[in-house]
């Protein structure tokens, strides 16, 4: 969780301890790394963007304040067994060292491992790495990594259905005490009714659930009821009253509003608050929720039954998180607006030089792929007409966007990129790899980056920006484009080619004595972008991004086109 439970008497380490000695193992992973909402784990420490956590506004959250970000020294204060470490260099070799090293913690007795991560390869790593193991504990980023490995396998199964959206009466329940659940109660309170309840009238009786279910059905537009409160006024109850006590009544009082106001007809429900969702969904008797689309990183629609219910962590989501949960729950998109297509036709940028997302059209005409599908479909739902502007380069295309040559465009996110292109969320994870010759002592990613290695590259694609910023002793070898540097690896008999897996292993095939890296070097997200400065635009494109994805659009233009093997995150 964001303050991965900051206590010594927590329970992660008991738990987490007790399930690892009742199944006969050691050395299982711990790691609270959630990468896309900036929780990374570095060096066993846990940090909140670029903060460590006990440097950020969690080292004052009521319930676990975050004093210490150390991992290690929190579990060994919960559990009897010794606590392992696994660095993030050991991580960046792969999967087969990280089991390496996992078993060596074991065999020294180490129940619980702190595991690095940073960013999303990581996590696949530690999901390869753990796919066969019985336990496992961590933040959801973990799963990510852990649903990678297990679709890889074959063992994932799903039918592809889309879960219906729900309209009718909505209340929002806030508890959490978090600056961001704080700066999301400020944005709604501005064009919606709400009603804050002080700690001390729910503990001193001078205010009753009834009263408050009563202010939900009194009034329209998803009234939003909350305890939340600056932490020093947090503070102030629970030197008064006691901080167990606070926590206590609170969450048995917004629970109880919970069920009083699903009682009466609510069908939209958003509960603000890790502790708060708990209580709420024990006093509902909720036994199985239904997964739907994902609202913001970490965050998706739930249902059961007729309720539709959305569980916030306090620090998740952006400031308009509950506009936009309201929203999305309902299934509605809305009318486009206007800054989507200035001109009044919709200019799509595709980049032809990676043949998972885009291919050529036959004689001429437009191109083929998932990009230029999710295009035409974007144009179709906008009701608006479209013309695609096609690059050899994602290069290319992503300095075209200073010339305003295109209204949206389907390239990889990348940091570089962002100042000019506002993304929205991947609708397909690719791999980052390397082609070698068959007899190379490369074995994987990490044995690429020494001295005298060169490393073949096209110029300015996503696994270049990411090369430059993360290659510490071989050389890049920059060409115009992914196929030049596809030929220039052949042609001058370079040590490693960087690209695409999909391309790669085209290549090896087509020519023996070449074979692409089991493991990649990063996953490349791929997504689709509006100019920086057109925030409506952007919400709007994500949200049919995000439908495509949850529909399965995206899953059948992969397969159409011949890349029915590429990843789609949820």
């Amino acid at each position: 969780c964001s303050t991965f439970d900051s206590t010594a008497d927590g329970n992660i380490g008991p738990v987490g301890e007790a399930l690892a000695h009742e199944l006969g193992v050691a050395g299982v992973v711990a790691c609270p790394a959630f990468p896309a909402v900036g929780r990374r784990v570095f060096s066993g420490h846990l940090f909140v963007g670029d903060r460590l956590l006990s440097e950020s506004s969690l080292r004052n959250h009521p319930l676990n304040p975050m004093t210490d970000s150390d991992l290690r020294r929190w579990l060994r204060r919960q559990t009897r067994s010794e606590v392992g470490f696994v660095d993030i260099t050991t991580v960046k070799r792969g999967s087969d060292e990280l089991r390496k090293a996992l078993a060596q913690c074991s065999a020294r007795g180490e129940c619980l491992v702190i595991v690095d991560a940073i960013d999303e390869a990581d996590l696949l790593v530690i999901g390869a790495a753990c796919a066969n193991m019985p336990l496992v504990t961590g933040a959801s980023g973990v799963a990510l990594g852990m649903a990678a490995a297990f679709a890889q396998r074959g063992d994932l199964a799903g039918d592809g259905r889309r879960s219906s959206g729900v309209d009718g009466p909505a209340a929002i329940i806030a508890g959490s005490c978090s600056a961001r659940t704080l700066e999301q109660i400020e944005r709604h309170r501005v064009s919606h009714p709400c009603l804050r309840l002080d700690v001390s009238d729910i503990l001193e009786h001078r205010v009753t659930a009834a009263e408050a279910a009563t202010f939900v059905a009194r009034e329209k537009g998803a009234p939003l009821v909350y305890t939340s409160s600056a932490p020093e006024r947090v503070a102030e109850a629970q030197q008064r009253f006691g901080a167990a006590t606070v926590a206590q009544a609170v969450e048995a009082f917004l629970a109880d509003v919970a069920v009083r106001v699903v009682n009466a007809g609510c069908r939209r429900l958003i509960v603000a608050g890790g502790e708060t969702s708990g209580a709420v969904v024990t006093a509902l008797g909720l036994k199985a929720l239904e997964v739907g689309r994902e609202i913001d990183p970490g965050v998706p629609v739930l249902k059961a039954g007729d309720l539709s219910i959305v569980l916030k962590s306090g620090n998740f989501g952006g400031v308009d998180f509950f506009t936009k949960a309201l929203r999305v729950m309902q299934g509605n998109q809305g009318p486009p607006p206007a800054n989507l297509a200035p001109g009044g036709v919709l200019r799509i940028g595709i980049n032809l030089g990676n043949p998972v997302i885009a291919q050529p059209g036959e004689e001429g005409g437009e191109p083929r792929g998932v990009g230029p599908a999710l295009g035409r479909e974007l144009a179709r739902r906008a009701g608006l007409p479209h013309r695609f502007v096609t690059y050899e380069t994602a290069g290319l295309m992503a300095d075209a966007v200073k010339r305003g040559e295109w209204d949206v465009a389907f390239l990889a996110i990348d940091p570089a990129r962002a100042a000019d292109i506002e993304f929205t969320r991947p609708y397909v994870l690719i791999e980052g790899t390397y082609l070698v010759p068959q007899a190379s002592s490369i074995r994987t990613p990490s044995d690429a980056d020494r001295a005298g290695i060169r490393i073949a590259v096209g110029l300015k694609t996503a696994y270049d920006l990411y090369l430059t910023r993360e290659i510490r002793q071989a050389t890049l070898v920059r060409a115009p484009s992914s196929k030049a540097a596809l030929q220039e690896f052949f042609d001058h008999g370079l040590e490693a080619a960087a690209g695409v897996r999909q391309p790669l292993e085209a290549a090896a095939k087509d020519r023996p004595g070449y074979r692409v890296l089991s493991e990649s070097f990063m996953v490349i997200r791929q997504a689709s972008g509006v100019p920086k400065g057109r925030a409506a635009a952007a919400t709007y494109v994500a949200d049919v991004i995000d439908d495509a994805k949850q529909s399965g659009f995206v899953r059948e233009a992969l397969r159409e086109s011949g890349n029915a093997d590429v990843s789609v995150p949820d």
